[in-house]
């Protein structure tokens, strides 16, 4: 009876633990995938700042105070400021796209961002 007893209990703690060590998983799958994101943003951050230096005065007359010009990862890749292959979209399903306001003339204002896709959980632990 000793031994049924103690294995019962052995039980309900291995289930105890087993909550623990799912949530520890589900937290250390958000934080690498949160990783991933922001590891491609830092790579296409870097090819859209040098896009809009290199091709400022194309963008220019196009770009608005209130209208920005689009720029997307294809046209990127296609330009050769991004790698072959790289992907259009982040771990989250959201498409990377660049956007260029002009909000007074001879100024750009580039700001990087996804869009669609799930949205990204706050992370705070």
């Amino acid at each position: 009876m000793d031994a049924i007893l103690g294995y019962m209990i052995a039980i309900a703690l291995s289930l105890l633990s087993v909550g623990q060590f799912y949530q520890w998983q589900a937290s250390g799958m958000t934080n690498v995938q949160t990783a991933a994101a922001a590891s491609q943003q830092v790579i296409y951050n870097k090819a859209a700042a040098q896009y809009v230096q290199d091709n400022g005065t194309s963008i220019a007359p196009i770009a608005t105070p209130t209208v920005p010009v689009t720029i997307t990862t294809a046209m990127l890749i296609s330009s050769g400021y991004l790698p072959n292959g790289f992907s259009t979209t982040n771990v989250f399903g959201q498409t990377w796209q660049l956007q260029v306001l002009q909000p007074t003339a001879g100024t750009l204002q580039s700001v990087v961002q996804s869009v669609g896709g799930r949205a990204i959980a706050d992370t705070v632990q």
